[in-house]
Formats: C-alpha cells, structure tokens, sequence
C-alpha cells in the first residue's frame, strides 16, 4: 500500500534516500494535515488548510477552505512510454504456502488414450454362490440330429396285453402253388366181368367215361399206389385269426440332454444311456 507523507519542500530537499513506495505532499510549511481514505472528504471531515487523497480513485482534493473542500485532483498522470526491460532480479525465498484455492470446475472429457499393454492374467476368483433359478425359456429351435447312438440295453418283456377283437375276412388270395404229393387212396371195388367182345385188330374209339360208382367197402391194402389226380381249385381264403399277444418290449434307444458343466458335475449318477451335451 502506498504511503503518504506531509512534508515542507525543505525537508523534502535534504531526505536521502527517497523511498519510491511513499507519496510525498509538499506543504509550505503551515500546519496541515494530509488525511486518506478510500472514498472523497465529508463536509466536516478535516480542518482549514487539510489535504485528502482518495486512496481508490487516487485523487487528491485540498487544501480545504472554509466553506468546503475544493475538486479532486487526479494523481495519475498520463500514461508512459514502456521502459527498457530491467534486469532480473534475485530470486527471493520460498513463501509460505498459502491456502489451498477453491476448486475449479471438471474440464471437459479428453480424448481416448491408445490401449496399454495387456495386465497380467489375475488369480481365478472363488466360485460365486448358485443364483436363483430363472424363469423357464420357451423352446428353442430343433437342433441338427446327432448322431446315431448305440443300440440300447434290451428291457424287460412287458406283460401281455388282451386279445384283440377278430379281423374281418381278407380276400381270396391267389391260387397256391402245388401241394406236396398225397398218400394214395383206397383201392376201389372190382367191377363185374364185362362179356369178351369179338377180338378186332383195330382199336375202337374210347368212350365217354361212366359215372363214378358208389364206393365199395374198403378193400385189401394195396402195395401199388395208385395215380395222381389233378390239383383241385384253391379253397376261399379262411377268416383272420385272432390278435396275437404283444411281443416283448424293444431296446431302449440313447437320449440327450443339454446340461453345463457345473450341473454335469454335480450329477449323482451319470445315466449311462443319456447322451450329455455340456453348454457353458
């Protein structure tokens, strides 16, 4: 802060040094007074012949009269042409340090910097606590078909199940093929003796065969078989039989199920018919 001093042009002539920090009022060597302050003189604020400086607009009004004080008086003059740059000074000691400023507001985001190299892997974390179950998923897409799986053990046989009700009668079915040949039937009753005829040298026509006679008791078992008759007409095919009982229970096939690894794990028993496919 500037200093101000009242002093006679006498005294001011003869004070060696002068310091550059004090204003100096030359005074004729009557009894004033220089008063300051950071605003202009009341009224009735210093006495006759007083001067004072308003030390915030630095103006300078005095000496005061008896009616009043007269105009401020600007104590800077007009601005200097700049001087030659002065030599540095010496670097004074280190100031206390003083109390920390306010802080000041978040700069703006700067820019991304390049990734750095890859940290090293850490240690495997402990397994986290099983989380509630979720709620169930709707179906998800038909998977591809896996492949064929290993023909299963055979099951037990099922018990029998009831007789079916009686099938309607098929169609006739094509002629069958010729039946083995039959064991030879009974020889037939000797007929009478016909009259010999006149012998004649040419074979006379056959004649049409007679009706079959009525069967004769059953004679002597014959040695010589007698000749096959012609195949007769294939009978009409008779009705289906019943429904057989149900045959035993058939191999179990392999299944699969989707599964992770810690549900795998925890399993009690693998089946050993289920193919497991381990997700996650």
């Amino acid at each position: 802060m500037l200093n101000v001093v009242s002093i006679t042009q006498a005294a001011y002539d003869v004070l060696v040094p002068k310091d550059p920090g004090t204003l100096y009022v030359i005074t004729d060597g009557a009894d004033r007074t220089v008063l300051t302050g950071d605003r202009s003189p009341g009224a009735g604020e210093g006495v006759v012949g007083d001067f004072w400086i308003d030390t915030n607009a630095w103006t300078i009004s005095g000496p005061k009269t008896q009616s009043m004080w007269p105009a401020a008086v600007s104590l800077r003059g007009p601005t200097g042409v700049a001087g030659p740059q002065g030599v540095q000074g010496f670097k004074g000691a280190t100031g206390d340090t003083g109390p920390a400023g306010p802080a000041g507001q978040r700069g703006p985001q700067g820019e991304a910097g390049p990734p750095g190299p890859e940290g090293d892997t850490g240690p495997q974390g402990a397994t986290g606590s099983t989380g509630p179950m979720g709620p169930q998923g709707g179906p998800g897409a038909t998977g591809p078909a896996g492949p064929k799986g290993d023909t299963g053990l055979t099951g037990a046989a099922g018990s029998q199940g009831p007789a079916g009700p009686q099938g309607a009668a098929g169609a006739v079915g094509a002629q069958g093929p010729q039946g083995v040949k039959g064991d030879a039937g009974p020889a037939g009753p000797t007929g009478p003796k016909g009259d010999t005829g006149a012998a004649s040298t040419v074979p006379g026509p056959t004649g049409p065969a007679g009706a079959v006679g009525p069967a004769g008791p059953a004679g002597a078992a014959s040695t010589v078989p007698g000749p096959t008759g012609p195949a007769g007409a294939a009978g009409p095919q008779g009705p289906a039989g019943a429904v057989g009982p149900a045959g035993p229970t058939g191999a179990t096939g392999l299944g699969w199920v989707q599964i992770t690894q810690a549900a795998y794990d925890a399993l009690p028993t693998k089946d050993p018919n289920t193919l497991y496919v381990i997700v996650g």
